[in-house]
């Protein structure tokens, strides 16, 4: 039987995670690699991300413990997939990498833009337009992917 106030809290953050924290004794580590290693027997569970492979992501300081990446048509939204079918997703490492299409004006025909991300949009557009990409922007110009 558990101690009072030992809680595995999981929150919902995308359609397929699932956020972790794990609060007194389910957060000592022998526990938290219990729960780790159920959570990955579960059919449902697509995998379980730990502190070190949410930091070699270089994943935001709010998570809690662990992740959980429901495999599909299963996820932690509170509605049930169509029967049948599955839809599209966000927030697990199956939609991390995704193909950037750009195609117009301006743009070199069947040149890739080398490691894009999403943050190199805005000063891509920007130097489009033939404009400076705004103060706060983080990004780079996707070199060469424009003439």
């Amino acid at each position: 039987m558990a101690a009072p106030g030992t809680e595995v809290v999981i929150v919902p953050n995308a359609v397929r995670t699932g956020d972790i924290t794990l609060r007194g004794a389910a957060s000592d580590p022998h526990a938290r690699a219990r729960i780790r290693a159920a959570l990955r027997r579960l059919p449902q569970i697509d995998r379980v991300l730990d502190d070190r492979t949410l930091t070699s992501l270089h994943a935001g300081g709010k998570l809690g413990d662990l992740v959980a990446e429901a495999r599909p048509p299963w996820g932690f939204a509170l509605g049930e997939p169509p029967s049948g079918r599955w839809g599209g997703a966000h927030g697990s490492l199956r939609e991390i990498k995704v193909p950037l299409l750009l195609s117009g004006a301006g743009i070199r025909p069947g040149l890739r833009p080398h490691r894009p991300r999403l943050i190199d949009v805005a000063p891509t557009i920007a130097a489009l337009l033939g404009t400076r990409p705004p103060a706060q922007a983080q990004g780079r110009d996707l070199t060469g992917t424009h003439r």
